[in-house]
């Protein structure tokens, strides 16, 4: 197994989510990769998640409450 390209693989999806929860909080409008939908940031039990309607993109979001 070739762990070179795993490890660029991981790097380059991890960055692409980085910068999606980034456009989200922006304010940016972005849709959903999987349906297409509008990507929102909703509350949730746990704390925030950007989420689209059908549930196909949910992103929980682990911040420090002060």
């Amino acid at each position: 197994m070739d762990f070179s390209q795993l490890t660029r693989l991981s790097s380059k999806q991890f960055n692409q989510q980085k910068n999606l929860i980034r456009a989200v909080l922006a304010g940016k409008t972005i849709a959903c990769p999987t349906c297409g939908k509008q990507l929102k940031l909703a509350q949730v039990t746990d704390g925030l998640s950007i989420r689209c309607d059908k549930g196909c993109t949910d992103i929980l979001l682990d911040a420090e409450q002060k």
